[in-house]
């Protein structure tokens, strides 16, 4: 008997820690990036406007690629956030008033207004300082 117990804490104990570790009360991902920096990716996308009340709510706020995606050494895009992902994501960065800059978390590209993607576009919130 006892060895059946100790298999089953052993199971739970390991289908646990597989588990990606959650923020937000479950409702975001964490993300962490090429300098060690955790992130807090919303598990649902969203219009810009929604992503930037997302990270305020949960204490934190939308990235800022000027400050991001500098903190690892690059010659274009965001090192630190190239592979860390499959989801494209909002950032803070508004280039224009119909418009905000994002990353893709796969390329670490970032683009904003030139490809008409506008605030009401939906994409995944990414926050830091959660």
């Amino acid at each position: 008997m006892k060895k059946y117990i100790g298999m089953i804490c052993l199971s739970v104990l390991l289908s646990t820690s597989a588990l990606a570790e959650s923020c937000a009360g479950g409702s975001g991902t964490v993300i962490t990036g090429v300098d060690g920096t955790p992130y807090c990716r919303s598990n649902i996308a969203m219009n810009w406007w929604s992503a930037f009340a997302w990270c305020d709510a949960i204490g934190g706020r939308l990235i800022d690629v000027t400050e991001e995606c500098i903190k690892t050494t690059g010659t274009s895009g965001c090192p630190n956030l190239t592979g860390v992902g499959k989801y494209t994501v909002w950032s803070q960065n508004v280039p224009s008033a119909n418009a905000a800059y994002f990353v893709n978390l796969s390329s670490g590209a970032v683009a904003g207004s030139p490809y008409g993607y506008g605030r009401d576009y939906i994409f995944y919130a990414l926050c830091v300082g959660f």
